[in-house]
């Protein structure tokens, strides 16, 4: 959902061995489904106890459609995904509200009119 953070969790691999730490560093790149060129990019972390690499997709600031997700290795396509962001970013009181357990609001008898 837009404006929503997405953990983006890969096993990398290289003509059949597992890449842990590359030269030029490992990144995650998205770019618009229908356009080459790059919207974000974002380093990705090694974490070696879970022997994965990691990163925080934000879609804040995106709009609904298509992205591409492809994974470069030091500088080379590692491989890629597909995301497709829908919805309306939250605003800042619904985040808070459902953060505090509250799963709908109503509006109040004060602010319902009489028919």
């Amino acid at each position: 959902n837009l404006g929503r953070v997405v953990p983006v969790k890969v096993q990398l691999w290289r003509n059949g061995v597992e890449v842990e730490q590359p030269s030029a560093g490992a990144l995650l790149q998205i770019t618009e489904c229908d356009s080459p060129s790059t919207v974000r990019t974002y380093d990705l972390a090694w974490q070696p106890s879970a022997r994965r690499w990691t990163a925080r997709l934000d879609t804040s600031g995106l709009s609904d459609g298509c992205y591409q997700g492809s994974i470069l290795v030091d500088g080379q396509a590692a491989g890629s995904f597909k995301l497709v962001v829908t919805g309306s970013s939250p605003t800042p009181a619904s985040i808070r509200a459902r953060s505090a357990g509250a799963l709908s609001a109503s509006p109040s008898k004060a602010d319902k009119k009489p028919h």
